[in-house]
């Protein structure tokens, strides 16, 4: 996923040339660009519902594995100057989500308090052949920094 107010050259573009390149090489079967905002007002009924249900699979998934998607996700709450209140989910730049089998298998970026886990990095492992670093049976990821 890609907010759609950050122009497609630079680091998104650098991404989309990479999951190009391992789909051409067979280490990944396919890939889809999502554009989305940089803010969804999570009190409207009429919000992008869309986003906010991609965003609780993530958070859901990152809790079964000791994980979270924040910083990243940033719900926050907006006080207008007439005393209104409003709850926003702030989108990070670029997230990758990985599907195993159908499965959500991975979310880029995550932390673990201490670590954190890019897409970039995703994308770096994959590309040098280390494999998919996708969570391990035992809840935990491969080292960002190996």
């Amino acid at each position: 996923m890609i907010r759609s107010s950050v122009p497609i050259a630079g680091t998104p573009t650098e991404a989309l040339d990479a999951l190009s390149h391992l789909r051409a090489r067979g280490r990944i079967d396919d890939f889809e660009v999502i554009r989305w905002p940089e803010k969804v007002i999570l009190d409207e009924p009429t919000g992008r519902s869309d986003v906010i249900e991609r965003f609780e699979s993530f958070e859901r998934w990152a809790n079964e594995h000791g994980l979270s998607v924040r910083p990243a996700f940033e719900r926050r709450t907006v006080r207008s100057l007439l005393g209104g209140r409003r709850t926003e989910l702030r989108t990070p730049v670029m997230c990758l989500a990985v599907y195993a089998d159908g499965d959500l298998a991975g979310v880029y970026p995550c932390s673990d308090g201490e670590r954190r886990w890019s897409a970039h990095g995703f994308l770096q492992r994959c590309r040098d052949g280390e494999g998919v670093p996708l969570v391990r049976a035992d809840g935990t990821l491969p080292d960002p920094s190996a």
